[in-house]
C-alpha cells in the first residue's frame, strides 16, 4: 500500500489563474507560500498547486492573493519537453479540497479542525467513481 497526500497551510502568492481545457475541462494554477521557522530561522516554502472543476472555479472565483488557504491533495511530477527540445519537469500539488483558513488562529491551534461555520469548501471528489485512481 502506498499513500500520497499533502495537506498545506499557507497564503496564497499570486492571483488564481483560471482557464478551461480544449474539453471545457476548468483548471486553476496558483501558489501557496507556507513558513517554516521563526524569527531569523524562518524560511518561506512556495508550493504550486493546480486544481480542477469545481475547486478551480472556486479558488479562481473567491479566493485571491494573501488569503489564507487550506489545500487537500496529492503530489505530482510531470516531465516534457518545451518548443525547443529542452527536457522540463514541475512538481506541483493537485488539490482534491481547498478551504478558506482565515478562522484559523497564526501559529499552534492545539489540534482545532475547523468547523462549516470556520470556513468554505468546494470539493472536486463528489463520489468515489471520481477518484483518480
Amino acid at each position: 500500500m502506498s499513500i500520497n497526500k499533502v495537506f498545506l497551510l499557507g497564503r496564497i502568492g499570486k492571483e488564481p489563474e483560471l482557464r478551461s481545457t480544449q474539453s471545457g475541462t476548468s483548471v486553476c494554477n496558483f501558489s501557496v507560500a507556507t513558513d517554516d521557522g521563526y524569527g531569523d530561522n524562518k524560511k518561506t516554502t512556495w508550493h504550486n498547486v493546480v486544481a480542477w472543476k469545481g475547486t478551480a472555479e472556486f479558488v479562481a472565483n473567491r479566493l485571491a492573493k494573501g488569503t489564507r488557504v487550506c489545500v487537500e491533495g496529492k503530489m505530482q511530477y510531470r516531465d516534457w519537453t518545451d518548443s525547443k527540445g529542452n527536457k522540463r519537469n514541475a512538481a506541483e500539488v493537485v488539490a482534491w479540497r481547498v478551504e478558506l483558513a482565515d478562522a484559523w488562529p497564526d501559529g499552534v491551534d492545539g489540534g482545532r479542525e475547523p468547523g462549516p461555520a470556520d470556513s468554505e469548501s468546494v470539493t472536486e471528489i463528489d463520489a468515489v467513481d471520481d477518484l483518480p485512481f
